[in-house]
């Protein structure tokens, strides 16, 4: 090893015995060169060295804060010394999350930051072994200490808020390029967040400098649900406080500040939905979209596993997997769904029905009620691929009327299994048929009475003796309808619109 490296490495080891002004000489000889250790530390480290006095219960501390080149130290370190030797020694990265790296002088290069905590009181207070003091670690919870003692704790916060000072600037740097980058994903990525950004100085010292996205979105999602439950209890003291003085301007003011406080919680809830919804239209425009290195389109389950994932059942997925609002709004609202299943396994029909039709065609149907007891209404749900243009098996229609037979002839059952008859025989149904309209089934549905829809991308009609009204939506019409419902919501929240019509 070159003699300058081990003068480092021997100087870090026992930095606070060169600071005893009483301490030995030592030099480090080799047969090329010889170092006075005490003149290199003056030059290397003391020179370019802070010290900072502050009091703890009335008690004189001092921090020394040394800036160390490579070679010195690894790591931040925060060092709590007694008669100028080393006794406890902590990484700074433990309480300061931005010395996770180097820090950079702008002369002198990377460097790594040790504050050293001094103290005549840590002089009476070390052990014999020189391992520990004789203090607690924390202060009791009823904050009362025995005698003089600090808590280690006690002494160290006021260290860290010394340390903040001496390093603020390379801090405040550091804290400046993560708000960029924070600002930068909240605007594009995670809209939900935007109302912590004018809180973001309060915690920005909580994100690791170099976050990844996803924990930058931790770290948000922390701070959203923190807020959430202050905002809870805040509600819950408002409401009580409402019995004894609900006509006072007091409340009156409390009661405004929360609600607005808490609107802008819900306004990040909705925030993150309304990018949600994006993301599935975006999707949904791929899903019915020609695959070019393939010629062809992707199976009709690519657009059903997006408005409900298959082979489920409502109680089974979370309300935010649900995006029957692609096919119509009022489609979110109902008791019941069962998600490509066969109708005498949806545990809620006493039915003999196997009736999944023509699956190996890649039909799919949606079956649910409206929640109503006994059951007053139904809707069905069918996809066919996109662009298919054969129907010789069984034309969409009828496949959706015979589902509806089917269910109406079927027994609902309640959650305990209990049989539960349709309100009347003839309960109305609603059914939607996605699909790519060809001339000959636009000829049937005409037959059949069909009317055009104004943007001719569609047709619906009614069926009096099924007591039926159905839809049949073109995937064009689908996407489309669904971007323009949604398209004031995306403006609202500044969410890129140049993939809508």
């Amino acid at each position: 090893r070159d003699l300058n490296i081990v003068a480092q490495r021997f100087v870090g080891h026992f930095l606070p015995l060169f600071l005893d002004p009483a301490g030995p000489a030592i030099s480090l000889v080799d047969i090329y060169q010889e170092i006075d250790l005490r003149q290199f530390f003056k030059e290397h480290v003391e020179t370019f060295a802070t010290e900072h006095p502050f009091v703890v219960a009335g008690q004189a501390f001092s921090l020394r804060g040394f800036r160390l080149q490579s070679g010195f130290y690894e790591h931040h370190q925060i060092v709590f010394g007694a008669h100028y030797r080393e006794v406890i020694s902590e990484r700074l990265s433990r309480h300061i999350a931005n010395l996770k790296n180097r820090l950079v002088d702008a002369e002198r290069g990377p460097f790594v930051y040790l504050c050293l905590v001094q103290s005549p009181f840590l002089d009476t207070k070390v052990n014999n072994g020189r391992t520990d003091f004789n203090i607690p670690k924390e202060p009791p919870s009823d904050g009362d200490l025995l005698g003089e003692d600090i808590a280690l704790k006690q002494i160290r916060d006021e260290a860290l808020k010394v340390a903040h000072l001496d390093i603020g600037a390379h801090l405040a740097e550091i804290n400046a390029d993560k708000t960029g980058r924070i600002t930068n994903y909240v605007n594009t990525e995670a809209p939900e967040y935007r109302v912590l950004l004018k809180d973001l100085p309060q915690f920005i010292d909580q994100i690791q400098p170099g976050a990844s996205a996803s924990e930058m979105d931790a770290a948000l999602h922390r701070q959203i649900y923190t807020k959430q439950v202050e905002l809870r209890d805040r509600g819950a003291q408002i409401l009580a406080e409402a019995v004894d003085a609900a006509d006072t301007e007091e409340y009156d003011k409390k009661f405004k500040a929360y609600i607005e406080q808490e609107n802008e919680i819900g306004k990040s809830a909705l925030a993150k939905y309304i990018t949600h919804r994006r993301v599935i239209l975006e999707l949904l425009e791929k899903a019915v979209s020609l695959e070019q290195s393939k010629g062809k389109y992707p199976l009709e389950k690519a657009v059903h596993r997006l408005v409900f994932p298959m082979r489920k059942v409502s109680d089974d997925v979370p309300a935010e997997q649900q995006n029957l609002w692609v096919i119509d709004e009022r489609l979110s609202y109902h008791a019941f769904l069962a998600s490509d299943q066969p109708l005498n396994k949806t545990g809620v029909l006493d039915t003999a029905s196997e009736s999944r039709p023509d699956i190996l065609i890649f039909n799919r149907p949606l079956l649910f009620g409206d929640g109503g007891e006994p059951m007053t209404a139904m809707v069905v749900i069918e996809f066919k691929r996109a662009e298919r243009t054969d129907y010789r098996e069984e034309n969409p229609v009828d496949q959706v009327f015979r589902m509806v037979r089917e269910v109406r002839e079927g027994v609902r059952k309640d959650t305990k299994g209990r049989a539960i008859r349709p309100l009347t025989k003839d309960i109305p149904a609603y059914c939607y048929i996605i699909c790519d309209l060809t001339a000959d089934f636009e000829t049937d549905l005409q037959n059949r009475g069909a009317h055009r829809t104004p943007d001719n991308l569609g047709y619906y009609a009614y069926n009096p003796t099924l007591n039926a009204y159905y839809e049949v939506i073109s995937y064009a019409k689908l996407l489309s309808d669904a971007k323009r419902r949604n398209r004031v919501l995306f403006e609202r929240l500044n969410l890129p619109t140049t993939f809508l019509p």
